[in-house]
């Protein structure tokens, strides 16, 4: 009979488990909304970006599970201590399940408590007022714990900056739950200053040692800080040649620690580099309704002697320009931090509505950077015209050859060089040709292109302004044709064709065809980019511009009268590899001659 029962029982509990096993594997419970009620402080929005089960638009549901809502309610108690809430509830469970969809609805009631203050900030080192600026924590405050992170590594390299690279920061918090009252103690142990003893440098392989040292912004003797060790770090990345740099100080000369109660100590630094691959090969195409297929190469080898010498070939083809360049690059000219360039180029033009010519010429150059962010440029350019026709053209434009020299500044701070988000970018560009006595063309020219571009929520919004001003002097009465403007089209004036912002008719043909200006301004007025869904942007802008010949002989609401001005709607796809612009400008004013709308396609930002 035991014997009987035991089978039995045996049987009955492998059915059982038998059974649960396609319950096991069926569909599985998914979250399919969240409510969320007590939230007084923070938004709605805020706290669902915290949570694991939260649903997201056009992604599979999340799955449900206790674990994962235990997860979600610690995320929630977690953020709101973080931010002063020191009594802070949260409740979070299963309001109502579909058990035919297998969806369960989640509701979170958050009761969130008073919220500490902080009513004293106390410091070992009073910060002046520049540092006070930086500080996150402050007397009426609310207490947030990671701000007081924040402040310790402020406070920790502001006294490193000033020499002291071993400064501790540390901070003690006192709390008053009753009155939720808070006071903050930060201590900074500067430790003693460290005069660099010797320089040591280790991982060069290919690369001469002065490569490395001439780049150091401190030397034996001097009491290093961590400005210039970063400084020294920037520098050295920026040559291209190193993957990885790291500056560190070691034990002082005798080779024990050093004591921190000493006013300074001695002590070698160490400065160790990984070098990079030399040679570079860069490769791409693209295309835009205007200019149709194009694509571009540029091959580069970095340390020709082993100093740091760099050679390039690159080239850039489309229907209208071909063009190749051979550069050499020197990063120290006569032992002087200037950047020296000699280049060797010929271009090719095609272009049917503005002109058709090849020209080759040289350009030497001298660069020095002032910062990270601001350039200055000192160069000279002699330019053969091999042949020129400008039929197309109204007027007749000289076809000698053009010595000139020049002067650009820089100023860039964008935070993305391809699809900038916030920043300023300003180029300003002064020529002078015809001043060496050969027999060059004559004229000055100027041009500037300033850029603005900043974040408001989710919208992202740029504006642009161009100048371009080119007048001849002495013997030459008109600009050569290649450097006067042109303008309109995909990343100048959107709503026109590719330069034909200025447009005159043709009697021969009876058709209008571009002309060009001695006297340039284009304004991208304002640019609005927001997400629309993934990795899709839509766009509003709104351009203005004109080309004209002298601005200073005509009255200002003539000119007014002469600005054309477009505004459209576009589209923005961020692929991993670049960006497709589609943009659709309307003209405001059209003559009518010209078309109401024009659609662009094109690679990478318009500015």
């Amino acid at each position: 009979m035991k014997k009987t029962l035991f089978i039995f029982l045996f049987c009955f509990s492998v059915a059982g488990v038998s059974a649960d096993i396609p319950a096991a594997q069926g569909k599985p419970w998914r979250v399919r909304a969240i409510t969320l009620s007590g939230n007084r402080t923070f938004k709605r929005s805020e706290l669902l970006a915290l949570l694991d089960l939260q649903p997201a638009l056009f992604k599979k549901r999340p799955r449900y599970s206790k674990g994962r809502l235990n997860s979600d309610i610690e995320s929630l108690i977690l953020f709101y201590r973080n931010q002063g809430f020191l009594q802070v509830a949260v409740e979070g469970r299963v309001a109502r399940r579909d058990t035919l969809r297998k969806r369960v609805f989640l509701d979170f009631s958050v009761e969130e408590g008073v919220r500490t203050t902080i009513t004293s900030v106390i410091y070992r080192h009073p910060p002046d007022s520049t540092l006070s600026k930086k500080l996150k924590c402050r007397v009426g405050k609310p207490l947030v714990f990671s701000a007081i992170a924040i402040d310790e590594k402020t406070l920790r390299s502001t006294r490193a900056r000033k020499g002291y690279i071993h400064a501790v920061t540390t901070s003690s918090l006192s709390i008053d739950t009753a009155a939720a009252e808070a006071t903050i103690t930060f201590s900074t142990t500067d430790g003693p200053k460290v005069v660099v003893d010797s320089i040591v440098l280790l991982g060069l392989k290919k690369c001469k040692p002065k490569v490395v040292s001439r780049e150091l912004r401190f030397a034996a003797g001097d009491t290093l800080s961590l400005a210039a060790i970063r400084a020294s770090e920037m520098q050295l990345y920026k040559t291209g040649l190193f993957n990885s740099v790291y500056i560190e100080p070691g034990t002082d000369s005798t080779g024990n620690a050093a004591d921190d109660t000493l006013p300074a100590v001695s002590r070698p630094v160490t400065v160790s580099v990984r070098e990079a691959d030399f040679f570079r090969l860069k490769l791409g195409i693209g295309y835009g309704n205007e200019d149709g297929a194009r694509g571009s190469f540029e091959t580069s080898y970095y340390n020709f002697f082993r100093s740091g010498h760099r050679g390039t070939l690159k080239g850039n083809a489309s229907w209208k320009i071909q063009q190749i360049q051979s550069t050499y690059s020197t990063p120290w000219f006569l032992g002087i931090p200037l950047k020296f360039d000699v280049s060797l180029y010929y271009n090719r033009f095609n272009d049917k509505v503005k002109f058709r010519g090849s020209f080759w010429g040289t350009l030497l150059s001298l660069e020095h950077s002032f910062s990270e962010i601001s350039t200055a440029q000192l160069w000279t350019k002699f330019e053969d015209v091999l042949w020129i026709n400008t039929d197309n053209l109204p007027g007749e434009f000289p076809r000698n050859n053009t010595q000139s020299f020049g002067v650009d500044f820089t100023f860039d701070t964008r935070n993305d060089l391809l699809n900038p988000a916030t920043g300023v970018y300003s180029l300003i560009k002064g020529e002078v040709a015809g001043l060496a006595g050969i027999n060059s063309n004559q004229f000055v020219k100027f041009t500037a292109d300033n850029r603005l571009y900043w974040k408001m929520g989710p919208f992202s919004c740029g504006s642009a302004l161009k100048l371009g001003w080119a007048n001849p002097y002495g013997k030459s009465t008109q600009v050569p044709i290649q450097d006067q403007f042109f303008a309109g089209g995909s990343r100048s004036v959107r709503g026109f064709k590719e330069n034909f912002l200025s447009t005159y008719f043709d009697t021969t043909d009876s058709a209008w065809h571009a002309k060009s200006g001695r006297a340039m301004l284009t304004a991208n007025l304002l640019e609005v980019r927001f997400p629309i869904l993934w990795w899709i942007n839509g766009a509003v802008f709104a351009d203005a511009g004109i080309l004209h010949d002298n601005f200073l002989a005509v009255t200002m609401p003539t000119l007014l009268k002469e600005i054309s001005w477009t505004a459209g709607p576009g589209l923005r796809v961020n692929t991993p590899l670049a960006i497709i612009r589609f943009d659709l400008g309307f003209k405001l004013n059209k003559k009518p001659e010209e078309s109401l709308t024009q659609w662009h396609l094109d690679v990478g930002q318009s500015f």
